[in-house]
């Protein structure tokens, strides 16, 4: 059953634009067609799908558990090293420095059970996340050493 979003107060509708997503297959296809414009040159117009960008941004800090859920729904589509890479750096990064206390039990038992998900936990910095939930990020990483930007 696909995820509505019709409770979701995103951005644009609180500016009065045009588009948000209306379901989290759609946020899925938002995003990937914008990191593939991003990471392999422009497949589609960056500005009529930058909307994607700004709703997971806005999941990540107000609805973590449906973050997850989209991280994990992008992830499981098989994407480049790059288009990986930006989901790390992007959206997951985001979801634990703004909500990482919610989430991080998860993100470790997954880490733990998937070596490809610990791999793309390994492309997220610290950035404003406390040291100990970074300490968390790292050990279920499995990184010895500390990545600064």
């Amino acid at each position: 059953m696909p995820v509505d979003f019709s409770d979701v107060e995103f951005s644009a509708k609180k500016d009065g634009r045009d588009h948000w997503p209306k379901t989290m297959d759609e946020l899925v296809v938002g995003w990937i067609a914008l990191a593939t414009a991003q990471a392999d040159g422009p497949k589609v117009d960056v500005e009529e799908v930058f909307w994607a960008w700004e709703a997971a941004s806005d999941l990540t800090k107000d609805h973590p558990d449906l973050a997850l859920q989209f991280v994990l729904k992008v992830f499981e589509k098989g994407m480049s090293e790059k288009m990986l890479s930006m989901l790390a750096a992007g959206p997951l990064e985001d979801l634990l420095e703004r909500n990482g206390a919610v989430v991080i039990d998860r993100i470790e038992t997954m880490a733990r059970q998937d070596p490809k998900f610990r791999d793309l936990l390994g492309g997220v910095w610290q950035n404003a996340m406390s040291n100990d939930l970074w300490q968390r990020v790292e050990r279920a990483a499995n990184r010895t050493k500390r990545r600064t930007p």
